[in-house]
């Protein structure tokens, strides 16, 4: 495992990256292919990505946690997890695909998970309050948002303080990609070096941030300062 100490972060643009071209006008609403391959996709992020749980809940610190949030939850990967570990934490999953959000409800309601909640909304502009989630794992998101910058900014808005957030994200691209899995042309997902990812989670002012890499993630668990 190997950690990098904020004040070796680079500047994102020392890093490289760009953030994605605005998107060019449409004469009709755009849907996302996590929403067109809904079941498609719930198959291969819940069987073909490799397993990140392990070492990001452990990070999570979740036995002090009161209300945790999956950003980003797809058909629900962590937020049923926690919920089954631990009853007494309120879980919710947010997506911003109404097909991923009825899989999560679903899943959760087949395990009989009574405190987990899913719920639509926009990663880049959350519709919850400041200072909601004493717990937030964002895995395998920034990847795939065109505005991760604004993602991260969301992200420690709606974070308590004091509260944790885990990032995960894959540090090479997966031998079999969705792209593969659905066998449609789709594009890439983004994969951060770990200057770019670095750079990333630097852009919000943290407390404390640890950055390592394992078994094919990098994960940064930063810590909000508390008031």
């Amino acid at each position: 495992m190997r950690t990098t100490s904020v004040a070796a972060i680079p500047t994102l643009h020392d890093a490289g990256y760009r953030p994605s071209p605005p998107r060019r006008p449409s004469s009709g609403p755009s849907i996302s292919i996590y929403e067109r391959y809904a079941t498609q996709y719930a198959a291969f992020r819940l069987r073909v990505c490799p397993d990140d749980r392990a070492e990001g809940l452990t990070a999570l610190d979740l036995p002090r946690a009161r209300h945790a949030a999956e950003v980003g939850c797809g058909p629900g990967y962590y937020a049923p997890v926690i919920a089954a570990r631990h009853p007494a934490v309120r879980v919710t999953g947010i997506d911003n695909s109404p097909k991923q959000i009825a899989l999560a409800r679903q899943r959760a309601a087949q395990q009989g998970l009574t405190n987990a909640r899913f719920i639509c909304d926009d990663a880049c502009a959350l519709s919850q309050p400041d200072g909601r989630f004493d717990r937030i794992v964002a895995s395998r998101l920034l990847m795939v948002v065109r505005e991760p910058h604004r993602v991260m900014a969301e992200l420690r808005r709606v974070l308590a303080p004091g509260g944790v957030l885990l990032i995960t994200e894959p540090v090479a691209r997966p031998a079999i990609s969705f792209a593969d899995w659905i066998h449609a042309p789709i594009p890439p997902e983004r994969i951060f070096t770990s200057r770019a990812f670095a750079a990333l989670v630097s852009l919000v002012a943290w407390g404390s941030c640890a950055i390592w890499e394992t078994g094919g993630y990098r994960y940064a668990r930063c810590r909000k300062t508390a008031d």
